[in-house]
Parts: C-alpha cells; sequence; structure tokens
C-alpha cells in the first residue's frame, strides 16, 4: 500500500488527545524536526515517506496537536 495524507485520516480528525508531536531539536519549534507520539501506546508513528510526513505533522499543528520539548508522563 502506497503512504499517502488520506492514509492518516483517523489521527488527522482524532479529538481525544491521543497524539502530539515531540521536539527533537532543543529550542525549535519546527515540525520537520518533530516526531508523532501515541500517548496511548506510547510510541511514536512511522511515516516512511519524508514527503507525507512532513505534511501530516503540519496538518498535525494546523489542527492544534501541541508540541511538547519531551515526552508526556
Amino acid at each position: 500500500m502506497k503512504d499517502n495524507l488520506e492514509n492518516y485520516q483517523d489521527l488527522i480528525d482524532d479529538e481525544s488527545g491521543r497524539y502530539v508531536l515531540i521536539q527533537t531539536v532543543k529550542g525549535s519549534d519546527e515540525v520537520e524536526t518533530c516526531v508523532v507520539y501515541d500517548k496511548q501506546t506510547r510510541t511514536g508513528l512511522i511515516v516512511e515517506d519524508d514527503e507525507i510526513f512532513l505534511q501530516l505533522k503540519t496538518k498535525l499543528r494546523e489542527q492544534g496537536i501541541p508540541i511538547l520539548d519531551e515526552l508526556p508522563k
């Protein structure tokens, strides 16, 4: 199955607060250097296509998903 943003629509539409963006570069607020983190499963999301991953992170940020400096407790 080829990656495209539509494959992540459930994640984009999620309003439960389950997902956050975790910054990997200290002091940065750029989505390019973030990872998507699932607080429920305590795992990061892997998207093999860098372009789709950037689109996903940008869309999540537009939806109000916060960028955190560290993993939530």
